[in-house]
């Protein structure tokens, strides 16, 4: 890799040794100021050592074999409204019980930007917006907003610093209305109390202003989850923020619906608003951001604009390795018929769905939201009774009509919304783990502790799941080793039934039936 000095010449940060002439050195006593970019900062191992001010930072830490210290390409421009630093994330730490979550992580938020947050699964993105979000306190490091250092100690207090989140799993209250989501936190009042006619009106005029056709007095829990994300979404910009933080926002919905959202987030970015999106769709990131922050494993890897780098190199940044093949197809032999459905039916949702699927095989059900991908699979798995049909199970004839029912006929589901239905959060991840088959560590009145902790911790173990210990309340896990253990409690009630051939998965943007 080479980039230019401020000499002008050329230098291979992987085989040149910078010289006196090529590289500025700076410390915690001895700040330099670079004028001439690009430059090249030769960052000392001194932990409290900190950029020039007003630097536009992409680190791209390479280590030097003749230089015992962190190599940093620093490249500073002409500041312009779209350069200013909004916000500066300034190694940031964070350790759970057993778990060290972020260590040392920095970001850089421009003006008027969106920021691509990226990482695997565990890789500490929901974490760290969570202590910009003031969910969580950091252990070291410093918050800097509009140049100045800031505390965030909650979410409200967040929110006075024009800082608003939207998580990955939907905070929303499903008793109450639109209405009064929308407004929750800043409810309108007057001699009385709450001024209601007046929290409709403001309702009504958020929606119309945004072009979403909602009734403002239904209920949260008549809607559906896409429905409930661009609410969620609607509140948070609702609050004039000038930091909008979006946390796998798409995940529910259509393509109509994400072009929609951004275009709200074009919007947005007009008006000099700064966007950090967490995401794993490739396709998006290259289409709305501007910069792009690499975390693993709760550090740091890279941060860089984001057409300086290809999607090849940022998928190797994020797992740490080459990858051939994303998602790599897998020859396994097709054997015979383990599921077949006919004229299955729910009155008003859908209607006459055939289909069969053989032992080996993935069969995929794709369309758009409301389409009844879901409910086929709710009704599959005896969540909602169907009206007419039949389910067979290697040619035996099943009802299919209680969640026991399906268990025990081989039949498990991943559920599109986790917080819902997929998980309990105030139990321990042993407890989410087994609580489909606790049948197998109960005989005779006896309650076999051991046998359970030993399979809940080779369960997790082959899933990769980060958690402080098994006892853990799941609702302390980050989202993705949450759906890990999810996957996991499915698996387990898989294997414990009678049949161990048949499965039923049912994803936000993919639902799909597999053995």
């Amino acid at each position: 890799m080479e980039v230019a000095t401020h000499g002008g010449s050329k230098l291979n940060l992987l085989g040149d040794k910078p010289s006196v002439t090529d590289v500025h050195t700076f410390s915690n006593e001895k700040q330099v100021n670079v004028n001439t970019p690009p430059a090249i900062l030769l960052l000392s191992d001194d932990d409290k050592a900190v950029p020039p001010a007003n630097s536009i930072l992409y680190y791209d830490a390479l280590k030097h074999n003749d230089v015992p210290a962190t190599m940093y390409i620093v490249r500073q421009r002409e500041i312009t409204v779209a350069d200013e630093l909004k916000l500066e994330l300034r190694r940031i730490s964070k350790s759970f019980p057993g778990v060290r979550a972020l260590d040392g992580v920095n970001l850089s938020l421009r003006k008027g930007t969106v920021h691509a947050l990226v990482g695997e699964n565990g890789a500490g993105k929901s974490t760290l917006m969570k202590i910009l979000d003031g969910v969580h306190q950091p252990d070291a490091g410093q918050i800097l907003l509009d140049g100045r250092e800031i505390r965030i100690t909650s979410p409200i207090e967040a929110r006075r610093h024009g800082i608003a989140m939207i998580f990955q799993e939907l905070s929303y209250v499903p008793d109450l209305t639109i209405a009064e989501n929308l407004c929750l936190g800043d409810w309108p009042t007057g001699r009385f109390g709450v001024d209601w006619k007046a929290l409709g009106r403001n309702a009504e005029a958020l929606l119309a202003r945004e072009g979403l056709s909602y009734d403002p007095t239904a209920l949260m829990r008549s809607l559906s989850v896409s429905d409930i994300q661009m609410i969620e979404i609607l509140k948070a910009v609702s609050h004039n923020a000038e930091i909008v933080i979006m946390d796998e926002p798409t995940s529910a919905l259509t393509e109509r619906e994400v072009e929609r959202l951004f275009t709200k987030i074009a919007a947005l970015k007009e008006r000099g608003v700064s966007i950090v999106y967490i995401s794993h769709k490739m396709a998006e990131i290259y289409k709305i951001a501007d910069d792009v922050t690499v975390l693993r494993d709760g550090r740091h890897i890279k941060s860089m604009p984001m057409a300086d780098v290809t999607e090849a190199a940022l998928v190797e940044l994020m797992v740490g390795r080459k990858l051939e093949n994303q998602f790599p197809k897998e020859s396994v032999p097709v054997g015979g018929e383990v599921l077949r459905v006919e004229n299955l039916r729910v009155d008003g949702v859908f209607d006459n769905i055939d289909f069969h699927l053989r032992s080996g095989e993935i069969v995929g059900f794709f369309g758009l939201m409301g389409a009844g991908r879901t409910e086929i699979m709710r009704a599959i798995f005896g969540l909602d009774r169907y009206d007419g049909g039949h389910i067979f199970i290697e040619g035996k004839q099943v009802g299919n009509r209680s969640v026991a029912e399906s268990v025990r006929s081989g039949v498990a589901m991943l559920t599109e919304d986790r917080r819902r239905s997929g998980i309990i959060p105030m139990r321990s991840v042993r407890e989410n783990t087994t609580i489909s088959s606790l049948g197998k560590y109960y005989r005779s009145g006896r309650y076999f502790r051991k046998k359970e902790l030993d399979e809940v911790a080779a369960a997790c173990a082959s899933m990769n799941v980060r958690t402080p210990s098994l006892d853990a309340h799941i609702s302390t896990l980050s989202g993705g080793n949450q759906q890990k253990v999810g996957g996991s409690c499915a698996s387990r009630a898989f294997s414990s039934s009678t049949n161990r051939r048949a499965a039923s998965t049912s994803a936000r943007r993919r639902k799909s039936i597999s053995s």
